[in-house]
């Protein structure tokens, strides 16, 4: 081999291990550079994005100024800051996985990004960038909602009337109308009126929603507007146990109001649901009267007095009533037309009510007198009745016809088991109205 082929072969093998040794250089090199690649981006809520990120760090870790964040970039390739708050994770040696948050701050305004970008940062240096194209809008929803009002142009109407109902609402992504209690709400204008029929007193709702993360909760803000429809007093019930009685006896006034703030019995201030025992002398009319601010209603009742005085009772009769027809539907016998007037073509009963009674069988003997000059009486009828009998000792009350001896002042005398002790008597007359006061 001559000198310039060895000089060759020696230049040559010179350059092949400084091309073994500077592949070797670039290996190391390669082997010891921090890498990122960006996974994917999840949009959590209309608020905030989770970017998932691999990296390999082959720095040295545990410095606070060493993380990685993602960020928002606009279409002007302008990073914005101002807007999100950006989640800044420490960086570990490795290779790694981690998902970095952008949340959206309240007040702030919207924003429109085209792309996500994600850096790692060592003592403030730029270490590596990646970016991911992503487009997402930023709403500005994270200012308070607010009912700035809801009223009516009328809070008190009468039934039927319509009212104009009102609201106006700030920062609301949805505003529902309905009546309290239903079902039943609408979506309406987030400012806006509607004019509403109302039949009775009705409390309205408006609930107004912020925008919201998907799938979080809402929510909402709600306010209430109530339509008085005020009602009218009413007389549900007047009545008496008795609407005829004798003098010296009682009748028991029963009645019901509702709705009325002031009620009055004859002028007498009294209870929405009430009683009250009365004996009036002669015939007297009872006005019951309600009030509701200017509304005023009554109701009349009359108690008929007859020109008769209450029975004569002796033990062990402890009641005696007259009446031309008897109501027995209830558990005990019930006097319709109380004491007539009777008329000498017409019927005549006799309720009978006895105390302490044994269940013996008694026999009742039934006497009429008759009165021409009101103080003497003369008999026109007699005759026995034999009593139902009774399985126990004690109450019984029985109906019997009594015999119509026709016109003019009457006494019926009843007297049991031949006792005259037990005598008791009531007066009465037949064709004699025109004494009725």
């Amino acid at each position: 081999m001559n000198s310039f082929s060895a000089i060759k072969c020696i230049a040559l093998v010179i350059v092949v291990n400084l091309s073994i040794q500077n592949a070797i250089a670039q290996s190391k090199k390669a082997s010891n550079a921090s890498e990122l690649k960006i996974l994917e981006v999840v949009a959590i809520s209309d608020k905030q994005l989770q970017v998932n990120v691999e990296y390999n760090y082959t720095g040295k870790a545990g410095s606070n100024d060493t993380f990685i964040h993602a960020f928002p970039v606009e279409s002007d390739g302008e990073s914005n800051f101002k807007e999100v708050d950006i989640e800044k994770v420490p960086l570990k040696s490795g290779i790694n996985q981690v998902s970095l948050l952008i949340t959206k701050r309240p007040k702030t305004k919207a924003f429109t990004s085209e792309s996500i970008k994600v850096c790692m940062m060592e003592s403030r240096n730029l270490i590596l960038c990646g970016e991911y194209s992503f487009e997402k809008s930023w709403p500005n929803f994270d200012l308070p909602v607010k009912i700035l009002s809801f009223s009516s142009s009328e809070s008190k109407v009468s039934k039927g009337d319509s009212v104009t109902i009102s609201w106006q609402t700030e920062n609301a992504s949805k505003v529902m109308f309905g009546v309290n209690g239903s079902e039943k709400f609408q979506q309406v204008r987030k400012s806006g009126s509607l004019t509403v029929g109302v039949d009775k007193t009705t409390t309205y709702i408006l609930m107004v929603a912020p925008m919201a993360e998907k799938g979080g909760a809402v929510k909402m803000e709600t306010k209430a507007l109530t339509i008085d429809v005020p009602i009218d007093p009413v007389i549900g019930r007047f009545t008496a146990n008795r609407n005829t009685i004798r003098r010296g006896q009682n009748s028991k006034l029963t009645w019901e109001v509702y709705e009325a703030e002031e009620i009055s019995l004859n002028g007498e201030s009294v209870i929405a649901l009430g009683d009250k025992i009365v004996s009036p002398i002669k015939t007297m009319k009872y006005t019951l009267e309600a009030r509701k601010g200017e509304v005023i209603i009554s109701e009349d009742y009359v108690v008929m007095v007859t020109p008769f005085g209450a029975p004569d009772l002796s033990n062990p009769f402890s009641s005696i009533e007259l009446c031309r027809s008897v109501d027995e539907s209830g558990e005990s016998y019930r006097c319709i037309s109380s004491d007539g007037p009777f008329t000498s073509n017409g019927k005549i009963y006799a309720i009978v009510r006895i105390e302490n009674l044994s269940k013996t069988s008694h026999n009742l003997k039934l006497t009429t007198y008759n009165s021409f000059d009101g103080e003497k009486w003369i008999e026109v009828h007699q005759e026995n009745r034999s009593l139902p009998k009774r399985d126990t000792d004690g109450y019984l009350e029985f109906k019997l016809e009594v015999q119509n001896t026709g016109e003019g002042k009457k006494k019926l005398e009843f007297i049991l088991d031949g006792n005259n002790t037990t005598k008791s008597e009531i007066v009465y007359c037949i064709d004699c109205s025109r004494m009725w006061e």
